[in-house]
């Protein structure tokens, strides 16, 4: 399962938050942040926030 959210990061042209990689993987939303989280802590993947009007920020990776 790491190596799909590695390539799938790769691949990407933009950043993606969990849900999305969550929907392209076909897994839950936390087990696909829970991926991303390691990758971020281990320094193979980088992270930022992107603030709305309103509500959450969302993670995008």
């Amino acid at each position: 399962m790491l190596k799909k959210v590695i390539t799938l990061l790769k691949k990407s042209n933009c950043s993606l938050s969990a849900v999305e990689t969550a929907e392209v993987l076909q897994v839950s939303r936390i087990t696909a942040r829970r991926y991303l989280e390691y990758l971020v802590a281990s320094g193979k993947a980088t992270m930022k926030r992107e603030y709305q009007e309103i509500g959450r920020p969302i993670n995008k990776y």
